[in-house]
């Protein structure tokens, strides 16, 4: 299985790459009073147009499957991906690619990799394609590695 996920890891990471090289993309400003991964944060996008992302289950443990959901208002978006970078220590880029649901909502399976650090803050660059422009949209978030329960440590 391993030998598998890493190739699939690596392509990915380098056919989402090139949405993070995109010249035209224009940067949004960064979501940093919501923190993606304790509740729904919103961002407005030029037109009137407005996004809605969600990162579950809430913490956002590392290792574990993250559900990531984009809903939109008022925009039509064609694809849309989403990037985890380490802001306080390299981590690599986690690329995730979220499937159209229905006209509004996207929806996909990203990961967190492991951090020995006690607080680890994170940026997770949602890139939106739409008929006219690419946006980017960072949300920064943290995450904290907290002692096992007591019940859980060897005796």
């Amino acid at each position: 299985m391993i030998k598998t996920f890493i190739p699939v890891l690596i392509g990915a990471s380098f056919l989402l790459s090139s949405c993070d090289k995109n010249p035209d993309a224009e940067l949004l400003s960064a979501v940093t009073d919501c923190e993606v991964n304790m509740q729904k944060c919103t961002k407005k996008i030029a037109d009137g147009g407005e996004i809605e992302f969600e990162v579950l289950p809430k913490n956002s443990p590392q290792l574990k499957p993250l559900t990531l959901t984009l809903n939109t208002k008022n925009i039509d978006i064609q694809e849309v991906s989403v990037i985890f970078k380490g802001r306080n220590m390299e981590m690599g880029q986690l690329p995730t690619k979220l499937k159209k649901i229905n006209n509004d909502k996207f929806s996909g399976t990203g990961i967190l990799s492991i951090c020995t650090l006690f607080k680890m803050d994170w940026e997770a660059m949602v890139h939106i394609k739409t008929d006219k422009k690419y946006y980017k949209v960072p949300f920064y978030f943290s995450t904290f590695n907290l002692p096992p329960e007591p019940s859980l440590q060897a005796k």
